[in-house]
């Protein structure tokens, strides 16, 4: 940890790397705004450490539980994993609680959707533009954009196998 007088004579007073939470929940909360507008609410934590110079510290955050977590840094810049919300899981605001949605009910049965709008999905998911075509494939194989978002993660190497599957896991029990 930093350290810095004072100001009074007894030594050096602790600064901390990690942005206040105050300052965290807003640059979340501006960032979702944009890209997962009418999000219900999102669970933070302290990640990092301080004590480290090599390791980032901030704050890691998630909308649904099962998400994979997303990280707002000491800059305040957003890292996002996406979310399975709306898509798998719907809050009950009047329990608190994140409910599946049955995807097999008549009202939930996956539509036809064009690949222009899917995109967009996955454009949500990953929190910025991708190159369209591709992720043609993936919806070529009927895959959701957040199943989308995860195999080409696990395809590039930027997730273990195990943590991919154990996301899989919660997307497809």
């Amino acid at each position: 940890m930093n350290t810095q007088p004072n100001g009074k004579g007894n030594g050096p007073k602790p600064v901390s790397r990690r942005p206040s939470e105050e300052a965290a929940r807003a640059a979340i909360e501006a960032w979702l705004e944009v890209h997962a507008p009418g999000y219900p609410t999102y669970s933070l934590v302290e990640d990092g450490d301080e004590d480290s110079a090599e390791m980032k510290c901030g704050w890691a955050f998630w909308i649904v539980d099962a998400d994979t977590t997303s990280y707002v840094h000491e800059d305040l810049t957003i890292e996002w994993y996406g979310t399975m919300w709306p898509e798998l899981y719907q809050y009950d605001g009047d329990t608190g609680n994140w409910i599946a949605v049955d995807t097999q009910s008549p009202e939930t049965l996956p539509q036809p959707i064009r690949f222009e709008d899917w995109v967009a999905g996955v454009e949500r998911e990953v929190g910025a533009h991708v190159e369209r075509e591709s992720y043609r494939r993936y919806y070529d194989q009927g895959l959701s954009p957040a199943n989308a978002v995860l195999q080409d993660r696990l395809e590039a190497g930027v997730l273990e196998r195990s943590s991919a599957e154990a996301a899989l896991q919660c997307i497809n029990p």
